[in-house]
């Protein structure tokens, strides 16, 4: 119980400390880790892989600014690595402060968790542009068996390396100060569908999935 107090008290603390977390900064670097995947029906495969994102955004106002940076998905099957350069317009809304706190933990972890939640200000960024990119493909299909019968070739495969896509992306930030912890949905239309879904078994189970999700959380420094 006594360290609940404390983790409270110090919390409490940081945050009456930091009178100008509303200050509105012109440059945020951030760094963020998570899933990329294709939105397709149950009848294809799943096609899923790990995202790295590292940007830099820089507002010529209080609300609007541009961002770029470069994105790495890999373990992503047909290719053994995709990069991307975005380039997007970004609109930021003003730093919400909380406006009333209400706790409800019976451990000390969830008495952490729903400080950070509660006292910490938000704020959310929206941003929407295109992603230009280079695919290194995989030359081979992957084997399947099904039920221990014959194997075969089935899976996606890249169609073409050079890869293009309009983006639209929400995040939410918690901020401490300068520094930001955030999760950032993303979903992309792939104007150059790269990804190619074919089986050895079925010719006419030709696919190539064109609407992908991003999910990512990371960390951001303003300055």
């Amino acid at each position: 119980m006594k360290g609940g107090f404390l983790i409270v008290f110090l919390l409490f603390s940081l945050f009456l400390k930091a009178k100008d977390f509303e200050r509105e900064y012109k440059k945020i670097l951030g760094i963020e880790y998570g899933i990329f995947a294709a939105l397709n029906s149950d009848k294809y495969g799943n096609l899923t892989g790990n995202r790295i994102d590292f940007s830099a955004s820089y507002y010529f106002s209080d609300r609007w600014g541009i961002s770029s940076g470069i994105n790495l998905i890999t373990n992503i099957q047909g290719s053994n690595s995709y990069y991307s350069v975005p380039l997007y317009v970004k609109f930021k809304t003003p730093v919400y402060k909380p406006s009333e706190i209400y706790i409800d933990a019976e451990t000390l972890m969830e008495l952490f968790i729903e400080l950070i939640l509660v006292i910490m200000p938000r704020q959310y960024e929206f941003n929407f542009g295109t992603s230009l990119g280079y695919i290194d493909p995989v030359n081979s299909l992957p084997l399947i068996s099904i039920n221990g019968g014959p194997v075969h070739e089935e899976g996606y495969s890249v169609s073409q390396r050079f890869a293009s896509s309009i983006d639209l992306g929400f995040t939410g930030k918690y901020k401490i100060r300068q520094f930001g912890i955030v999760i950032s949905p993303n979903l992309s239309y792939m104007l150059t569908k790269n990804f190619e879904y074919s089986s050895e078994l079925n010719l006419n189970k030709d696919y190539k999935p064109s609407i992908f999700l991003s999910l990512t959380i990371g960390f951001s420094y303003e300055f």
